[in-house]
């Protein structure tokens, strides 16, 4: 019989320990709120008369003009990171995107300049002197 008082004991005060436990966890989390709260009340009341309302009016203004915008171009096909990349969806529409492939492997213009420099190298090559080496480097860098 005493073992039996002594096991339920031992259960009664486990389950007090995790209630108040538990307790304890909640009260810890009200107190990590109320700090919370606190801190932008205090934010909030120096921040007051010096046209802090005006200027949170604009930034939330801005910010559903930015995501309006980004919407936007998602539907469109296209993604913009915040700092100004802009990138093909993957689920962009078909059309687009085979259109971004075909123009991406036409070869670029700025290609066409470096021809000047290889024909060059290729004179340099076939130069007896230094002097008419320098001759044509500096008529390509020039």
């Amino acid at each position: 019989m005493k073992q039996t008082q002594a096991i339920r004991r031992e259960q009664w005060r486990e389950g007090i320990l995790e209630m108040l436990k538990s307790a304890k966890s909640d009260e810890q989390g009200k107190l990590v709120n109320s700090s919370e709260t606190r801190k932008q009340e205090v934010l909030h009341a120096l921040a007051k008369g010096s046209g802090r309302d005006q200027l949170m009016k604009e930034i939330d203004e801005c910010s559903k003009k930015s995501e309006k915008a980004s919407d936007e171009l998602e539907r469109l096909g296209f993604e913009y990171s915040s700092t100004g990349g802009l990138d093909l969806k993957w689920d962009a529409p078909h059309k687009l995107s085979a259109a971004y492939t075909e123009e991406l492997s036409k070869p670029q213009v700025d290609q066409k300049s470096l021809k000047k420099f290889d024909l060059a190298i290729l004179k340099v090559l076939t130069v007896e002197t230094p002097a008419e080496a320098r001759e044509i480097a500096e008529s390509v860098i020039a």
